[in-house]
């Protein structure tokens, strides 16, 4: 279960590939993802390439994107709904 997003921006490096992300909660076939990013320092060319990338994924942050009270509040509720999207909420204290 993922507890925050990163901002937009946030540059992390995954195997080989040094990616920045640019939105949350791609869908793909059908799936949804944490994060799109593109391709870091060339951003989107021509060849649209977008690369969609999981909770669960592992990778380096790099270098954090900017971050106030509205892309963290926003962020959070984007966390949120991914978690219910993909069943990972927290389990309810059975107390």
């Amino acid at each position: 279960m993922m507890n925050s997003f990163l901002s937009l921006g946030t540059i992390i490096k995954q195997e080989n590939a040094s990616l920045m992300i640019i939105g949350y909660l791609p869908m793909l076939n059908e799936k949804v993802y944490a994060y799109s990013a593109v391709p870091y320092p060339t951003g989107l060319l021509d060849n649209g390439e977008i690369v969609v990338i999981s909770g669960e994924a592992d990778f380096t942050v790099v270098q954090e994107g900017y971050s106030d009270q509205k892309i963290e509040s926003f962020a959070k509720s984007s966390c949120d709904i991914y978690n219910k999207m993909t069943n990972k909420s927290k389990p309810k204290d059975q107390g």
